[in-house]
């Protein structure tokens, strides 16, 4: 049997590969967009009285159920199979990033600024930060881009890992 750190290293760097070659998967097949769908539906199920109460149940709720969905589906698939498992265990960590996007619209911005385009890049920078960048100048919008590229590392890839 392959050493936990060492099969948890082999799927993150598989995580990456998958994310780099094939980018997000289709909303159909993305555990995010079903964590989504379970919170909707808790939600339209939220009683009149205790909401507080509630919004922690469903808080907690969403992570734990979450936890014990991808833990034993990476299980019950190593059980299976350990490449089965790798693959599994390797496309679920990939759903908690993309870094192929995050490159993707950070090279467009920065092309953006190097030609000049400063309306352009405004326009494509809320896919990054959440502000107002209606009157950042050029160096404020590619200090905006660092920043947002590193706020996104560490809660893209450090967090969930």
């Amino acid at each position: 049997m392959m050493p936990a750190i060492s099969f948890m290293a082999g799927a993150f760097v598989l995580a990456i590969a998958i994310d780099l070659c094939f980018g997000e998967p289709a909303p159909a097949v993305h555990p995010v967009v079903w964590i989504g769908g379970l919170i909707r539906l808790l939600e339209r199920l939220a009683p009149r009285r205790f909401r507080y109460a509630y919004g922690l149940f469903l808080a907690l709720g969403t992570v734990v159920a979450t936890v014990i969905a991808g833990c034993g589906l990476s299980a019950l698939s190593y059980r299976l199979s350990p490449v089965l498992g790798l693959l599994v265990t390797a496309y679920l960590i990939k759903s908690t990033f993309s870094l192929s996007f995050l490159w993707h619209i950070s090279r467009e911005i920065y092309e953006d600024l190097k030609e000049g385009r400063l309306d352009a890049a405004r326009a494509k920078l809320p896919a990054l930060v959440g502000r107002d960048v209606s009157r950042l100048d050029e160096g404020r919008l590619s200090s905006c881009v660092v920043e947002s590229l590193g706020e996104s590392f560490v809660d893209g890839i450090m967090s969930p890992l």
